[in-house]
């Protein structure tokens, strides 16, 4: 008989793959790069964004971004500008072809969201964001002491020697 962790442990696994699951259906049906979605996304709720920003916040490597926004940028949904007080900074900011994709294309999103948010209640939606917040830490906590993930300059030092 499995453990009541095992049983756990796969329960958490399946619910957060189910869901990432959904947004990955919903970005294939309306003809998305799940990536751009999440840029997309950030950029809808936060204005502007750094790829830092972006790869830090979404764990999905720096690299992968980045070949996303030079697509969404050729494309002309993006550009790419300086920050007010460090011009070495670049910021990623919707351009008005962009503001209009985002708005056909992830709105209908948002909307879903926010219904899935009013069903749940505030008590609910409060526990989510706490347990899977910790969830999150206590993982990465667990990953940095297996030496799986590795702080920028760590990688940065690997890839030099």
């Amino acid at each position: 008989m499995k453990s009541n962790i095992t049983v756990e442990l796969v329960s958490i696994h399946s619910a957060i793959s189910r869901v990432n699951g959904l947004y990955a259906k919903w970005a294939q049906k309306h003809n998305i790069n799940f990536y751009a979605m999440h840029i997309f996304y950030f950029l809808q709720k936060r204005g502007s964004v750094t790829q830092k920003q972006i790869s830090e916040d979404s764990k999905i490597p720096k690299q992968s971004i980045n070949n996303v926004i030079i697509t969404l940028k050729n494309d002309g949904y993006i550009s790419i500008v300086p920050g007010d007080r460090d011009k070495r900074e670049k910021f990623i900011v919707l351009t008005e072809k962009g503001r209009c994709y985002v708005d056909e294309k992830l709105t209908p999103l948002l909307e879903i969201e926010e219904r899935v948010l009013q069903k749940m209640g505030e008590e609910l939606v409060k526990q989510l964001i706490a347990s899977t917040t910790a969830y999150g830490d206590f993982f990465e906590q667990e990953m940095l002491k297996e030496k799986v993930l590795l702080d920028e300059a760590a990688q940065e030092e690997r890839r030099t020697r």
